[in-house]
This record gives structure tokens, sequence and C-alpha cells, in this order.
């Protein structure tokens, strides 16, 4: 769970094209919990691979396991 103390501005730069999917991030990152479907998207939009993605939450849901 994010501690309150911990919190952060974001500015997220987009083409005019991409505005969809930058609002879509926006709304994303709002969301102050370990979603693994939310965490595949942000990285998808972020310019990730899926096979990246898919490694980074597999690690994260492991470690949370501990």
């Amino acid at each position: 769970m994010p501690s309150p103390e911990f919190d952060f501005t974001a500015q997220i730069v987009y083409k005019p094209e991409a505005e969809k999917e930058a609002d879509l991030l926006a709304e994303l990152i709002k969301i102050r919990e370990f979603i693994p479907e939310n965490e595949k998207k942000i990285g998808l939009l972020l310019g990730y691979s899926e096979e990246d993605v898919d490694f980074y939450v597999s690690r994260s849901l492991s470690r949370m396991k501990k």
C-alpha cells in the first residue's frame, strides 16, 4: 500500500494523435494499488515490449508474496 507521504506529480508529454492513450495513462497512474492488468496496460502504453511487461509484473507479484 503506498504511503500518504509519497505523493508525486506526473507530466505526460504526447503528440496530438496520442491524446487518447495519454488520457488512459493518466487515469491508470492515478490508481494507487498494484493491479497486474493495469500495470500491463501502463507498460505497453509506455512502449515496453509485452515480454518485458510480463517479466515486470510476474517479478513484482513474486516479490509481493514474500
